[in-house]
């Protein structure tokens, strides 16, 4: 077997290790946003991240085509009943994170 024989082998060890490495950095991104809007609306993130879909779209501005990630997660404010929100990202860049509805916290109703 030679050099040429493993090169598409490798190529595609290589491109697998590439959009692994990427998928981990989307998801540690994905995770910090959630973590920060649910610090900045007093609720308390549940450290799980649920990857739901992967899609194309285009990028900013409608510019080149970008991988499209949505997770879900959940969180509490008050008591154990869990909420649910999800973060939107496009490529490495959070597009939106969003909280369901819930109850405010030190909310007595």
């Amino acid at each position: 077997m030679t050099l040429f024989d493993l090169l598409p082998w490798l190529l595609g060890i290589a491109i697998g290790a590439l959009v692994w490495w990427h998928t981990l950095g989307a998801r540690t991104i994905a995770r910090r946003a959630a973590r920060q809007t649910c610090r900045d609306h007093g609720v308390y993130f549940i450290d799980e991240l649920a990857f739901r879909r992967l899609s194309l779209g285009r990028g900013r501005h409608g510019r080149g085509w970008r991988v499209r990630r949505h997770y879900d997660f959940e969180f509490y404010s008050r008591g154990d009943r869990r909420y649910s929100g999800c973060v939107d990202m496009v490529g490495l860049r959070v597009e939106r994170v969003q909280l369901g509805p819930h109850p405010e916290p030190g909310d007595s109703s």
